[in-house]
């Protein structure tokens, strides 16, 4: 076995000890993840190491968040072997991390002119359906199907981002876990459209073959707790304090952990939840819904005038929940304010055209 061998198993051992470090404790993950770091740039400095030991480090350098060195290592792997897939897409992401999209795509774009594989159009095709350039979305993907038709990554980008139906949607999902059947993210994203097909059954089955393949998965956990909130409140209530223990300030473990103590008409504690969730920043989208299930609970318990309040708080967030609008909307209408009523129905229908049921009372209020 050659020196260049040997240092390439040994870089290999670091990497994957660092990588399987990612997911748990905090302090322990960080000495893993420098431990490795240290491991191959003492192979580099040796000068005994291949290319693709570059690309190592640059992963390890991001997952320690030193976008600068994970670029730099990158670029070096791609001026050792320009035919290396993994370094090509390493230095794209590292370019998309920068904020330097433009720069990102033209790698890409040099890239599969030089090394095309199924995976770099994948990315490709990710960076354009972040751009809202959908057609030449399609065509990447599509080129990538055509090196590999049953790549279970492409098929799960099909599904999210391009599917003109549900049905279409299901097909691209069924076909990716044909091809891995546990394909984590796929589960997930299929419970999530049985749910929306108020398919209970299969969704909760979908969610929980996600979680025993992965007990961390928070997608998994979430999901899983939604669809028990009304038939087992204290096991949705479990499975939201458990995503909450992986990931406190994401804020959808607290609002599912709001609705299920709801539900077990814990009222204060379930506000208390909700309060953590509107808390937390960046305002997100499970954020803005958080306010908003606060305004419902409020109303439920017949405080129309403290379910304005809290919606006219959540105001500003309207674009990312469109019912604060409809139902700001709705409940002026209900008081009589029907200037209000009509300015906040326009806001919920320009963030959501399909809403029926605010163009109904607005073109009631138009009629009065």
């Amino acid at each position: 076995m050659t020196t260049e061998s040997t240092t390439f198993i040994e870089c290999t051992a670091a990497f994957q000890r660092a990588l399987c470090s990612v997911s748990g404790d905090t302090r322990e993950r960080e000495r893993l993840l420098a431990d490795g770091v240290r491991v191959i740039q003492a192979a580099l400095e040796r000068g005994d190491a291949s290319p693709r030991v570059w690309v190592y480090l640059g992963e390890l350098e991001l997952q320690r968040v030193r976008i600068d060195e994970a670029h730099a290592a990158f670029q070096r792997a791609v001026e050792l072997d320009p035919l290396d897939p993994l370094a090509h897409s390493g230095l794209a992401y590292s370019l998309l991390e920068k904020g330097r999209d433009d720069a990102a795509e033209e790698a890409l774009a040099e890239a599969l002119m030089t090394c095309e594989s199924a995976f770099l159009h994948g990315q490709y095709g990710s960076l354009l359906v972040r751009q809202g350039r959908y057609d030449e979305a399609v065509d990447q993907l599509e080129r990538g199907l055509e090196l590999e038709p049953e790549n279970e990554e492409l098929l799960l980008l099909f599904a999210r981002h391009l599917s003109e139906s549900e049905d279409e949607m299901r097909g691209f999902l069924e076909r990716a876990l044909v091809s891995d059947p546990d394909f984590v993210e796929a589960l997930c994203e299929l419970g999530a459209l049985f749910w929306l097909q108020e398919n209970a059954t299969a969704a909760r089955r979908c969610f929980a073959r996600a979680l025993e393949l992965d007990d961390e998965c928070l997608e998994a956990l979430h999901g899983l707790s939604e669809t028990l909130r009304v038939t087992d409140p204290r096991e949705a209530m479990r499975l939201a304090g458990r995503s909450i223990e992986i990931d406190p300030e994401e804020p959808r473990g607290w609002s599912l952990m709001g609705e299920a103590l709801w539900e077990l008409s814990h009222k204060r504690k379930a506000h208390r939840a909700l309060e953590r969730a509107c808390a937390i920043r960046p305002v997100r989208h499970e954020g803005a819904r958080a306010f908003w299930l606060r305004a419902q609970m409020a109303e439920q318990e017949g405080l129309l005038q403290h379910a304005i309040w809290r919606l006219e708080e959540a105001s500003a967030h309207a674009h990312l929940w469109p019912p604060i609008a409809s139902d700001l909307g709705r409940l002026y209408a209900h008081i009589g304010r029907t200037a209000d009523a009509r300015r906040w129905l326009h806001v919920a229908l320009e963030h959501d055209t399909d809403d029926d049921a605010s163009r109904r009372l607005l073109s009631e209020l138009d009629g009065q």
